[in-house]
């Protein structure tokens, strides 16, 4: 598929957590119709029923995702009316999505964590490149958002676990909070760091002895600091005219 900047996106350019991810829905919607058809509204009632919404499966990605399971033969669809309803589809599992479903579940085969990776980290190691407020100002909203990430998790009601049934969805909301702790804890190390180290470069540059370098006091300018010896510097001496 290729984008409006021409970029073609293609299967090996997606991140393997992704990837994985994805077929685990395609098997877990697969799973859900192993007792009864569905349509695809019921089936994304009965997913958030059983694991959440935290999971954020929308119904777009299920419709999408039921068409190519059935584009490869593990499920079949049929058109339903029920009085003045427009017409639904109605999955069934065939045998070979069973077939494949139970492959699934017999597998070995895990999704490997997604590594942590964070923008701003980047963009730390090159902070003495230009101004910290840019920086500071995105880690502010960074807190902001984690903030609100975690009152959202407290807030979504417990899954409902089938009698006897792992409580999946309790676990995926535990791991979800835990999760938004950790990334909350590490944004706020992050602004300590940055406060930290910003404080440490004033003060070096309010201490350097007279004959500051240039490159120092634009680095001066560059961080908003105010260097006394930026502003006492001695302008370079001309030379006469007659001066060899």
């Amino acid at each position: 598929m290729a984008s409006a900047s021409g970029y073609v996106y293609r299967r090996e350019h997606v991140a393997p957590s992704v990837r994985c991810r994805a077929m685990s829905i395609k098997y877990a919607l697969l799973g859900l119709m192993r007792d009864e058809p569905m349509h695809g509204y019921r089936v994304k009632e009965a997913f958030d029923r059983r694991v959440g919404s935290l999971w954020g499966l929308t119904r777009p990605q299920i419709y999408q995702t039921l068409n190519a399971l059935e584009r490869v033969g593990l499920l079949t669809s049929h058109g339903e009316r029920v009085g003045s309803r427009p017409a639904r589809r109605i999955y069934t599992l065939t045998d070979l999505g069973r077939r494949a479903f139970e492959r699934w579940l017999d597998s070995g085969s895990v999704c490997r964590p997604r590594p942590f990776r964070a923008d701003l980290l980047l963009r730390l190691l090159f902070v003495r490149e230009r101004d910290v407020a840019p920086i500071a100002a995105a880690l502010e909203r960074a807190e902001q958002r984690a903030l609100q990430l975690v009152d959202r998790i407290a807030r979504v009601p417990n899954s409902s676990a089938r009698d006897g049934a792992i409580d999946v969805g309790g676990m995926l909301r535990a791991g979800a909070a835990q999760q938004a702790e950790t990334d909350l804890d590490l944004v706020r190390s992050c602004r300590r760091e940055l406060a930290r180290w910003s404080g440490a470069t004033k003060r070096r540059l309010d201490s350097a002895p007279d004959g500051e370098p240039p490159r120092a006091c634009a680095a001066a300018r560059r961080f908003g600091v105010r260097s006394t010896l930026a502003s006492t510097a001695s302008p370079p001496r001309r030379r006469s005219a007659g001066a060899q």
